[in-house]
């Protein structure tokens, strides 16, 4: 008997150590106005933010045949899916420049999922496979970069870097 009731003083004890962090995760959210660096840079208040689980083209790449500006129009986006709202993100990790990964929305709308299923960006498999339907439904319709050739943002990087 004994050894029930200290079993479940524990189970007590150990739910109310875990409800501040609970509480601390929630206040890690980063929530305010936004400046768009590129296709899947924000900077939200004075937090650099890296849109998790996408691949954006970067500002310097051409895309398709006819060329066209896929890394400006993927920035360009951005901007105004942000336009005079704040935006909210989820954190998840951090990169190698120590940027915030976050899934980031702008209401209830998720920027990155609207990204990739515009064309504007793709789904960065080797972090996320969240955007999985997004991307079939880009490639299937032709939109974006996937209506012609393309070089992945990677292999962009990769050979112009």
């Amino acid at each position: 008997m004994l050894a029930f009731t200290l079993a479940r003083w524990i189970v007590v004890l150990s739910t109310l150590a875990a409800a501040p962090a609970a509480s601390a995760l929630a206040a890690d959210a980063i929530t305010g106005p936004v400046v768009v660096k590129d296709g899947d840079y924000l900077i939200v208040g004075e937090v650099h933010v890296r849109l998790y689980g996408i691949d954006a083209f970067e500002r310097a790449q051409v895309c398709g045949d006819p060329p066209w500006p896929c890394g400006e129009t993927a920035r360009d986006r951005l901007v105004a899916l942000v336009a005079d709202h704040d935006v909210a993100c989820e954190p998840r990790s951090h990169d190698r420049w120590d940027r915030v990964v976050a899934i980031c929305r702008v209401g209830t709308v998720d920027l990155g999922a609207v990204l990739v299923r515009e064309g504007l960006a793709v789904e960065f498999q080797r972090w996320s496979y969240d955007y999985v339907d997004e991307e079939k439904a880009a490639r299937a319709e032709r939109v974006g970069v996937w209506a012609g050739p393309f070089t992945f943002p990677w292999d962009f990087r990769r050979e112009a870097f």
